[in-house]
């Protein structure tokens, strides 16, 4: 019997080893355990080291609120980021707004997106089970022969939408999470 040995050879080079020995260098522990169980370009976390440990949670958070992982959006969350909020602030960004009346107020607009999206989060479970709740309920109407012919007769566009509902809730429940 002969035994054959093959050897196979990994293109990593001593970069890609020291990139991923410093990879979470001077990134925050809250922003590690937000992000150990997600896909995150390693690059991603040489833009969060950019930012002070406070705005590093802020993006990780806005991140996963959109779930975009991606180096784009790490870079335009750190072109929005105050320079006080950075550990070395630069004279003049690239994407920076030209004056300080534009950069208020993309930051202010910034800032009541993320209101806006935090309350949409907050109210989107509560909005769900109602939803759910009042679909189940119309569909026990609409089982109902006398209900049903009564919409067919007098209100066909209720009807119709009241079975588009059901429908469309149906299929977002059979969905995969």
């Amino acid at each position: 019997m002969r035994f054959e040995a093959t050897i196979v050879f990994w293109p990593v080079t001593i970069g890609t080893i020291r990139m991923k020995r410093d990879l979470l260098k001077g990134v925050c522990t809250d922003v590690v355990e937000l992000l150990h169980d997600r896909h995150v370009n390693a690059h991603v976390f040489a833009i969060l080291r950019r930012m002070k440990p406070l705005r590093q949670i802020e993006a990780v958070e806005r991140m996963i609120a959109s779930d975009t992982f991606s180096v784009v959006f790490a870079k335009a969350i750190l072109a929005f980021t105050k320079p006080e909020m950075l550990v070395e602030p630069e004279a003049k960004r690239p994407g920076q707004a030209q004056s300080a009346a534009g950069q208020a107020l993309l930051e202010k607009e910034s800032e009541g997106l993320l209101r806006d999206l935090k309350a949409v989060e907050d109210s989107y479970g509560t909005d769900m089970l109602t939803l759910t709740v009042s679909c189940g309920y119309f569909e026990r109407l609409l089982g109902s022969s006398k209900v049903t012919k009564y919409l067919e007769r007098n209100h066909v566009d209720t009807l119709h939408a009241l079975r588009s509902l059901i429908a469309d809730v149906r299929i977002g429940d059979s969905r995969p999470n």
